[in-house]
């Protein structure tokens, strides 16, 4: 073990005289530094001499650097070899050093826990920067708070959530870690197992609310609403991802107009995944709903309807039969297929109450939506027969929309009583449809007010019909 442990240093001096070579630090013949840099007129010696010195203390920084990036992969080699040999010449087991809470694993704990610490300190920095930011007044808002994560962490690297009046939650998508804000503090969120899955702790009131810990805790849910309970009023709180690989197909939540949810559910940032929904009418994690408020979820897998005519597909919600709904904060990674009213988000609103208000707000869609007969929207497929407002603000559409009606926000909208406002939306997805295709929205044929304001479309549309506009189709 000694003698090849002496060869690896041989390799490694023999490595390191060659990279010193190349880079100009070794030679027999001449010095280590040359000299190049022109004096400057009108300075003492001493001033000149100083830069050359500075000069030559850079060049010699920046040539160890790439001798020390060049030989990180032997040095670490070697480094472990002779830890080995050191721990076994010690009589230290192999064990203690690889096995479960081993040098090395306490290392990589250590690792880890400095990772966190630095990911804390920058979301620390982003709140500081979130209260300075213009018209916030010292207070943090989910916009500026998104914002300022996206310059410390970069694009696309996490997800905030509001979760609760004046907290917040941070989900970085490459560790699926969560971060919690409360009151200027952060701590990391520790995800419990579900002790007894099937069975939903809590009272379902807003302060102990029912709590979704496991997937079995989300069928119950659903058998339940299917049967005899729409939870009026309750509360409902997912604690973890919920992953439906390897499970059977999931059951909607609200299979019927007499079948549905009328509660409070707050996904809390998590994620379901890998889920499968292959129903006839009213496919989505929510098949119908009445007077219900969803926020902070998204979704993941595949969604599909295989009914006639009138059915209703969408990622978050299938339909609104009824009442006043807010959607906040979430998003529709799965690909959905349905018939005819066909959303990334809503598949379909209808028969309002004319109290009604209707709130969709800070949601996205990058699933590929496709409806075999009717409309396809990137965040709602159709909404009619309405007599309460309607608003979509801050929301985007990325995924490809495929229908006889398309619109990169709303497909399509019709017999509306009041107005409906689209504010601060984007389409970036591209539209293929064989009749009516719109950027933004497909057809508005109501005579109520439409207001437009600060939307964009830059997805490319192609029709084989006769009607097509990069914001509204047809009017």
């Amino acid at each position: 073990m000694l003698v090849a442990l002496e060869r690896e240093r041989e390799r490694e001096s023999r490595n390191l005289r060659k990279i010193e070579e190349r880079e100009g630090l070794y030679s027999k013949n001449r010095p280590l530094f040359i000299c190049t840099t022109k004096l400057t007129q009108g300075k003492s010696v001493n001033d000149n001499a100083s830069n050359i010195l500075e000069m030559q203390n850079n060049r010699k920084s920046n040539s160890m650097k790439n001798i020390l990036n060049a030989v990180s992969g032997i040095t670490l080699i070697a480094l472990v070899v002779t830890i080995v040999v050191l721990l076994i010449l010690a009589s230290v087991s192999i064990t203690v050093v690889f096995g479960d809470n081993g040098i090395l694993d306490l290392a990589k704990q250590a690792a880890k826990s400095t990772t966190t610490e630095q990911t804390k300190e920058k979301i620390e920095v982003s709140i500081v920067s979130s209260m300075f930011s213009e018209n916030s007044y010292g207070k943090v808002t989910l916009e500026d708070l998104q914002r300022e994560l996206d310059n410390c962490f970069g694009v696309n690297q996490c997800k905030a959530f509001c979760i609760k009046d004046n907290i917040y939650r941070v989900r970085m998508l490459k560790t699926d870690e969560i971060y919690e804000i409360n009151n200027g503090s952060v701590r990391v969120v520790e995800l419990k197992e579900d002790t007894n899955p099937g069975t939903l702790t809590g009272n379902g009131t807003e302060e102990l609310p029912y709590l979704i810990e496991s997937v079995e805790d989300l069928i119950y849910l659903s058998e339940q609403v299917n049967t005899t309970n729409n939870y009026q009023n309750k509360y409902f709180e997912l604690t973890n991802n919920l992953d439906f690989y390897n499970r059977d197909n999931f059951t909607p939540i609200g299979n019927s107009q007499d079948n549905y949810f009328t509660g409070n559910f707050n996904g809390n940032g998590f994620e379901i995944r890998n889920i499968k929904i292959n129903v006839e009418n009213y496919g989505g994690l929510f098949g119908c709903v009445k007077d219900a408020i969803i926020k902070n979820i998204g979704i993941h897998g595949t969604i599909e309807t295989t009914g006639d005519e009138e059915i209703r597909t969408g990622g978050i919600i299938a339909e609104l039969s009824s009442g006043n709904l807010l959607v906040d904060n979430c998003y529709n990674l799965a690909e959905i297929k349905g018939v005819a009213h066909t959303g990334g988000i809503i598949g379909c609103i209808v028969r309002g109450d004319c109290d009604e208000k209707i709130i969709i707000k800070n949601c996205f869609n990058v699933g590929n939506i496709t409806s075999l007969k009717y409309t396809s929207g990137g965040i709602l497929g159709t909404s009619g027969n309405l007599s309460g407002a309607m608003e979509i603000i801050n929301c985007g559409n990325i995924g490809e929309l495929n229908g006889n009606t398309t619109g990169g926000i709303v497909g399509s909208s019709v017999n509306y009583t009041k107005d409906m406002q689209i504010n601060n939306c984007y389409n970036l997805g591209n539209s293929k449809s064989n009749s009516i295709s719109g950027g933004i929205l497909g057809i508005w044929d109501t005579d109520s007010m439409l207001t437009l304001n600060n939307c964009y479309n830059a997805g490319n549309i192609d029709n084989s019909g006769e009607l097509t506009r990069w914001i509204i189709l047809y009017s």
